[in-house]
């Protein structure tokens, strides 16, 4: 016989379902819960106390008896099932009526205004419920799109009804809205939100140092250090240079002189923010970052983009050198697959015993010698 939590715990699973019936009119009660009549060859006790408890335990259902003849108890008066008659009795059940009442006039006021979102009310009732606190929010960020698709707009110039961050706070949900009702022709190609709806990014700063005068030159820079938007940094006249990326800023600013050298701030996710600089693949590239498990993913994936990539300080003789240094890494699991012997090496030993050396831990005269080293040998 199923307890009352038991019973609990499948009618919690009914209510996606019950709250998908509200969209498509499905009917859906009674609802009934059948868990067959007890085995009279059981202790009739156990039967009395499991009865009982149903009975005690009940939070809003209702009680089906069947009658069974036994030798033994003669005729028994046994529960064959629960049931919920009505939509009021099984929502009091749940104590879900003002989440229910919520997602009603949500339901309504989204066919009134964006019938089109209908099946997808009834496949996402989880989210309709989540964020159905702010529901009037996400339709009229829908209606806004619709009305002006690839506005071509910052997120914070969009003359919507609803606070600054509400898209950034919620850029999953309404993705997921804009993709049902926006036709093809209003979508991009992108990974976020802003390049997926045609709206204009928020561009990071590239921070970089010429290493050498003649870079400042090439690159009409105004100071010798220099920050620009990426999309300003990916169209610098830049040809054949020698670049140095680092993930440390201080380690940037105390770079050697370099001829035809210049010097990039990774900032700590180079990956992500200098694959997109084509002229980076007519350069001589060296990327420095720590060694962990974090910076060689982030050097195989800019190897990736610029297979040409070497990398400095990111091997076995430097870990071995400066083990003393190390601390505590992080695990990010399997390893890159485009690592050289001498860096998946290193990588292998700081994934065994979790071990990261950050850069900025690097000794300035180490550092020094293998940049020099490095440039004798043709390597940058």
């Amino acid at each position: 016989m199923l307890t009352p939590a038991e019973i609990k715990g499948m009618v919690d699973r009914k209510y996606p379902i019950y709250l998908r019936s509200l969209v498509t009119g499905e009917p859906m009660f009674p609802i009934r819960i059948r868990f067959g009549v007890p085995s009279t060859t059981d202790e009739f006790a156990k039967l009395r106390e499991e009865a009982g408890a149903l009975v005690a335990g009940n939070f809003g259902y209702t009680i089906e008896y069947e009658e069974k003849n036994t030798r033994r108890y003669g005729t028994q008066r046994l529960p064959s099932q629960v049931r919920f008659d009505t939509e009021e009795q099984f929502v009091k059940a749940l104590c879900k009526q003002r989440e229910v009442e919520q997602f009603r006039v949500n339901l309504a006021a989204t066919l009134a205004r964006l019938p089109q979102l209908k099946d997808w009310m009834a496949f996402h009732v989880k989210w309709a419920v989540e964020f159905g606190h702010i529901w009037n929010g996400m339709l009229l960020v829908c209606e806004y799109f619709l009305a002006h698709p690839r506005p071509g707009l910052h997120t914070r110039q969009l003359p919507i009804a609803v606070h600054t961050k509400f898209i950034q706070e919620n850029s999953n949900v309404l993705t997921s809205l804009l993709n049902t009702i926006l036709p093809e022709s209003a979508k991009m190609e992108g990974e976020t939100f802003e390049a997926r709806f045609g709206l204009k990014p928020l561009e990071p700063t590239i921070r970089f140092r010429a290493l050498y005068p003649s870079v400042i030159q090439q690159l009409k820079m105004s100071d010798e250090r220099m920050g620009l938007p990426l999309d300003r940094f990916r169209v610098l006249p830049a040809e054949d240079l020698r670049v140095i990326i680092t993930e440390n800023l201080m380690n940037l600013e105390c770079l050697p002189p370099l001829p035809n050298g210049l010097g990039i701030w990774g900032q700590g996710n180079a990956a992500e923010l200098l694959t997109r600089v084509d002229w980076l693949a007519r350069c001589e590239v060296l990327y420095w970052g720590d060694i962990d498990e974090h910076g060689f993913h982030i050097l195989a994936r800019l190897r990736a983009r610029y297979p040409n990539i070497r990398s400095a300080m990111m091997d076995i003789n430097t870990l071995n050198d400066l083990r003393h240094l190390t601390g505590k890494g992080e695990k990010t699991g399997a390893p890159p697959i485009n690592l050289t012997a001498e860096e998946r090496a290193a990588f292998d030993e700081v994934q065994r015993n979790n071990l990261r050396l950050e850069q900025e831990k690097v000794p300035f005269e180490y550092s020094l010698k293998v940049i020099s080293r490095m440039t004798k040998e043709g390597k940058i």
